[in-house]
């Protein structure tokens, strides 16, 4: 089976049922993109690119879809190829900015002409009739959380419906407010659940661990552990 956006729209919208068509099109599309990127906090799309060198360059420029403010360099292979990948340590590369914009700098090799560095970076998850990226196994979490987010909408039209107005009806209208939000924080819940967030902690950002040695304030690496070794 393959999902598609169509399906995660289906999916959410049906948690809410047909009150869901108090709110117009264009708005549920916004809110189902704001759970995606909210989802790709948590766990990313990774993508690959090719450097290829000419022995004299150590600056690459970034693919067009980098996201400045989201994208990070999760690892990188140098020289690409091998049997056993190299994965060379963060010190040696660095995403760098300059007046022309962001590059990828290697810091501490030149790719010869012959050589490929092989760079993995993060992207947030896309959601469209052309371009559907959520893995199949998560598309029920992104539904939900889409969901809690229509609940959350709903709440708030119905809470802007009771403050202007003034007649037995406002008693009707605080008491659907605090229905929706109750049943947004459920399927919030859900989505967490789901991904594997604790039931009351918070969603952290993607991180990923590597073996970093540092070294000295003044600058001079360990006696015993030098990065020549590394």
């Amino acid at each position: 089976m393959s999902y598609s956006y169509d399906t995660l729209i289906q999916k959410a919208t049906d948690k809410i049922g047909e009150n869901v068509n108090d709110i117009n099109d264009s708005l549920i599309d916004s809110l189902v993109q704001d759970a995606i990127y909210e989802y790709s906090r948590v766990r990313a799309r990774e993508k690959v690119t090719d450097f290829t060198g000419d022995g004299t360059a150590y600056s690459f420029t970034l693919p067009s879809d980098w996201m400045d403010g989201f994208s990070v360099v999760k690892r990188v292979e140098y020289p690409f190829g091998e049997q056993e990948p190299e994965i060379i340590k963060p010190y040696k590369y660095r995403v760098y900015r300059g007046t022309a914009g962001v590059t990828f700098r290697m810091v501490k090799d030149t790719p010869s002409s012959t050589g490929t560095v092989r760079v993995t970076y993060l992207l947030p998850h896309t959601g469209s009739s052309s371009s559907f990226t959520i893995p199949d196994s998560d598309v029920s979490a992104v539904a939900a959380l889409a969901a809690s987010k229509l609940a959350r909408q709903l709440a708030a039209q119905n809470a802007r419906t009771q403050a202007s107005t003034m007649d037995a009806d406002v008693v009707n209208y605080l008491s659907q407010v605090a229905s929706w939000n109750t049943l947004a924080d459920k399927l919030e819940d859900e989505y967490k659940a789901l991904i594997g967030i604790p039931k009351n902690g918070n969603e952290e950002a993607v991180t990923d661990w590597a073996d970093w040695d540092s070294q000295y304030p003044w600058g001079t690496g360990f006696l015993t552990h030098p990065r020549s070794w590394q």
